[in-house]
């Protein structure tokens, strides 16, 4: 397009074209002639009736509609990145809280368990504290899973992964 508009500005400049002639003839008698003609154009466009400067305004602003378009990817591409990498970072500290998680529900197991074996405790808190360690576990999963997304979306948003056609 960069080029359409150089080419509508360069049709309101003038030009000049020049050529040469040289031809050479044998007349009846015997002798040659040389003939050399040199010819130089100047052409200007005086009057085009508007034309040529509506074209250039045409192509001038098709450059500015590609160029917005242009620009408005860019940021699109920017903000998926800037949204992928803040996903990233957010699975991140969910998955390092999950993982506390587990480190506490599976203590608090192990002391229900000793009480339970002691006969202090209740089967009832015995199979919470299971329930608490398997919950954790099932969110660590989940959060790993998400990483995961947020992995791919990152890829895809800078160009390494290609999106999925459907």
């Amino acid at each position: 397009q960069r080029r359409r508009v150089g080419i509508a500005k360069s049709r309101m400049l003038p030009s000049i074209d020049a050529s040469a002639y040289y031809g050479g003839a044998t007349g009846n008698s015997g002798t040659t002639t040389d003939d050399a003609k040199i010819f130089i154009f100047f052409r200007y466009p005086l009057y085009s009736g508007g034309e040529l400067p509506a074209a250039k305004r045409r192509e001038s602003a098709k450059l500015m509609q590609i160029m917005a378009r242009l620009d408005a990817a860019e940021r699109n591409a920017l903000a998926e990145v800037d949204q992928s990498l803040v996903e990233l970072s957010s699975t991140r500290a969910r998955l390092a809280a999950g993982r506390r998680a587990i480190t506490q529900a599976d203590e608090a197991l192990r002391v229900e368990r000793q009480k339970f074996s002691g006969g202090r405790g209740t089967s009832n808190d015995l199979l919470l504290a299971e329930e608490a360690l398997l919950r954790a576990k099932t969110e660590v999963a989940a959060i790993k899973a998400d990483s995961q997304i947020a992995v791919a979306a990152l890829r895809l948003a800078t160009g390494q992964l290609q999106a999925p056609v459907e």
